[in-house]
């Protein structure tokens, strides 16, 4: 499998905005103190407008900004290594807990779970409905994690790397079944879907490996995303990891 990359990887959210970030999202704290203020105004982030994505965060002083009217354009990634204080996540961790998203398996409504995993010559630490003692990659027959939140974004992109190691004996061959990401808004209505744009596992060839799926709206209106992999009437299905996943966070 081929070595992973981390390129077109959205940028990490520094620990001080990240605790910003879940002070707001909470309804219980009615206003930001002065020196929470003084601290969005330092750490205020700009999107360029002319790239695809953003690769970096340029810093700009902020013009007569209003500390009643916070103001925040950026990109945040759960990268699945570390919690927002910079803590290292255990194997076996609850990611929604981790990171204060509702993060859950829509059958059985089950948690997300952290999961250090090896992927050809290296290792990670993945999103996955299977806890300790299973392998954690998983396909919808299992499951898929749908992850809800806090407020409508308009760009969400996930890392996907599908797993199959087995020749289906239906086709002698194997499963052309994919990775896939789906957005949603807050009624429930599906509004995109993304499908792993590499090559799937296949006979003398064992795909391409992490690969980005990708979601672009014009306007806020994503709630939900769902992620796992295709099913199909194969014995030995594709299945993915998934880790990585980013979204572009504004207020207001």
């Amino acid at each position: 499998m081929p070595a992973r990359t981390k390129g077109n990887i959205a940028p990490v959210v520094s620990t001080p905005l990240n605790r910003t970030l879940q002070s707001v999202a909470s309804s219980k704290l009615a206003a930001l103190d002065a020196k929470t203020t003084k601290e969005i105004v330092r750490t205020v982030l700009s999107l360029d407008p002319n790239r695809v994505e953003p690769l970096g965060a340029r810093f700009r002083p902020p013009v007569k900004l209003d500390p009643d009217k916070l103001r925040i354009d950026t990109w945040i990634r759960l990268d699945f290594d570390m919690d927002p204080e910079g803590i290292p996540l255990g194997d076996g961790a609850i990611a929604g807990d981790a990171y204060g998203l509702s993060m859950t398996n829509p059958v059985g409504n089950g948690p997300a779970y952290v999961r250090a995993v090896t992927v050809g010559l290296g290792s990670a630490k993945v999103v996955s409905i299977h806890p300790t003692g299973v392998y954690p990659a998983f396909y919808a027959k299992e499951g898929a994690i749908d992850v809800v939140f806090d407020r409508p974004i308009d760009s969400v992109s996930v890392d996907a790397c599908p797993v199959n190691t087995t020749q289906c004996p239906e086709t002698l061959t194997y499963c052309p079944s994919r990775p896939y990401m789906e957005a949603y808004d807050a009624q429930g209505a599906l509004l995109a879907k993304a499908l792993y744009p590499g090559g799937v596992p296949f006979a003398f060839s064992m795909g391409d490996g992490w690969q980005t799926m990708r979601i672009d709206r014009v306007s806020r209106d994503i709630s939900r995303i769902r992620i796992s992999c295709q099913q199909c009437g194969c014995t030995t299905p594709n299945k993915a990891l998934f880790d990585n996943l980013s979204y572009h966070f504004q207020l207001p």
